[in-house]
Formats: C-alpha cells, structure tokens, sequence
C-alpha cells in the first residue's frame, strides 16, 4: 500500500485505533509500520495482523451452508462485534459479507469483522495516543 504525506498519517491513525479495539469478533492489529521506499518509490505501509483460515459470510451465504439458527448466530457477533468499535467512537462503513469472516473456534463458527480501512472515527476525546504512563489530567 503505498501512500502520500497525508493518507499516510490517516493510515497510522486508523493502525493505532484498530490497536486498541480488542474483541473476539473484531480481527485485531498486532503491529504496524513502514517498509522504506525503493530508489524513486514511496514508502509501503503495512499492519500486521493474525493469520485467519476461513470463509467469508458471502462465500458461506453462496453455498447455502447457513441455518437459521446459525444466521442467528452470526449476526449477534457481528453486531458484538460492532458494538466494540462503535463504543470508541469508530464508524466502520465498509461493513459488507466480505469483510465479515467466519472461522471455527471451539468446532464452532465465529464470525470476525474485517477491513476497518474505511472507518471514520467521531469521537476523539475518547480514544488517546498518550502513553499509559502518562498521568490522568
């Protein structure tokens, strides 16, 4: 992914709130950084996440390989899911059955929400970049 001066900081700010959401259903961000550019190039930005084996909800929907009560299911951690992020104040706004993946865990479907590259973020007070050292104001 290369990236200009100002997607740039937009990409490390979206890494560092995607960082803090930890939630079963929200696939998380473990690392991010900068590769340095090539002679002439810019530089490539990268997260780094877990390696996840599993299906998309589109590619489980077109396969007819979902129940109800399975549907069901799904939905309640994606909406778990949503409900973590949204509790930061992010707004996912990509949210389609592509970024929705569904893994086995336990020998059951888990449903992780994927891809937050689009998200907007509204409620800055509530999300810091100061050190956990700092002291509380």
């Amino acid at each position: 992914m290369a990236a200009g001066p100002s997607s740039a900081a937009d990409f490390i700010r979206r890494a560092f709130i995607s960082a803090q959401i930890d939630h079963p259903h929200v696939v998380p961000i473990l690392d991010h950084g900068e590769q340095p550019a090539a002679p002439g190039g810019e530089p490539v930005l990268f997260l780094v996440m877990p390696l996840l084996k599993g299906l998309t909800l589109r590619q489980r929907i077109l396969a007819g390989s979902i129940s109800i009560a399975d549907a069901l299911r799904l939905t309640i951690q994606l909406l778990d899911g949503l409900t973590a992020i949204h509790r930061l104040g992010v707004v996912h706004r990509d949210l389609k059955p592509e970024n929705c993946l569904i893994v086995q865990r336990y020998g059951r479907d888990h449903l992780v929400l994927l891809d937050l590259g689009l998200a907007k973020i509204h409620a800055g007070p509530l999300i810091s970049i100061a050190p956990s050292s700092a002291p509380a104001r």
